[in-house]
């Protein structure tokens, strides 16, 4: 997304990381990009992984049940 916007002239800003990028193509740039994008990806990862662990978790205990894991 933000390669799509900085194609388009549009500067995009990371407030927290004070990062901003303006679709220069700087190296340096491209690279912080490229880190963010895998730290998301990993993240997301971690979370999908932790939230079929506790599904699982609750099923053997027999807390969950149901196509739509609905508590009894």
């Amino acid at each position: 997304m933000v390669r799509e916007l900085t194609s388009e002239g549009i500067a995009v800003a990371f407030i927290k990381e004070r990062l901003t990028f303006r679709g220069n193509d700087a190296p340096v740039d491209t690279l912080m990009l490229t880190m963010l994008d895998a730290f998301a990806a990993l993240e997301r990862s971690l979370i999908r992984q932790r939230e079929r662990e506790g599904i699982a978790i609750e099923t053997t205990n027999g807390r969950l049940r149901g196509r739509h894991g609905m508590r009894r």
